[in-house]
């Protein structure tokens, strides 16, 4: 027989080949509310420019016993799930316009990176204000029945991204 060949040199990391948006753009649609029913306050910006548009969003859900104190900076991990996140943060390609239905959308939830929100108003008018640092998402089934990474999901590497919304 022959000799065993050597292993090969492990990678360093990296965003494992997610598209990669530095900052995420300023100056396009910002859309912000908050919803009595959820209870939940959000905000999130389009990108500028002309269709088909990107969306970053962040959402404080004020659910549970211990609803979240802000400010609060959240970690993301690839635990987190839609359905029981209290800070959450999602990232929307291919958006055809910048009217808030993002069910057009391909839909991304965030697995990794930080988010700082300073400012989440409960109540029908009022601010959201956040930064997302080094966030990547992963390509998500919403569905409350699967919430989870779609089928050789993609992936979205922010490495910031401010959201500064007056609703």
């Amino acid at each position: 027989g022959g000799t065993a060949g050597t292993g090969g040199t492990a990678g360093t990391g990296g965003t494992g080949g997610c598209r990669v948006i530095a900052t995420f753009p300023s100056g396009g649609t910002p859309h912000g509310f908050y919803d009595s029913s959820g209870p939940v306050t959000a905000g999130g910006l389009y990108a500028p420019g002309s269709a088909p548009f990107d969306h970053v969003a962040g959402e404080v859900w004020w659910i549970g016993t211990t609803p979240p104190t802000i400010p609060a900076t959240y970690t993301f991990s690839n635990t987190d799930k839609y359905s029981t996140c209290a800070l959450c943060a999602y990232f929307d390609s291919s958006c055809p316009d910048t009217t808030g239905n993002v069910s057009m959308c391909t839909g991304y939830f965030a697995q990794s990176g930080t988010m700082n929100v300073t400012a989440a108003t409960r109540a029908d008018a009022g601010t959201f204000t956040a930064t997302l640092t080094n966030v990547t998402f992963v390509e998500w089934d919403f569905s409350s029945s699967v919430d989870a990474p779609v089928p050789d999901a993609g992936c979205v590497t922010v490495g910031s991204a401010t959201i500064n919304v007056t609703f």
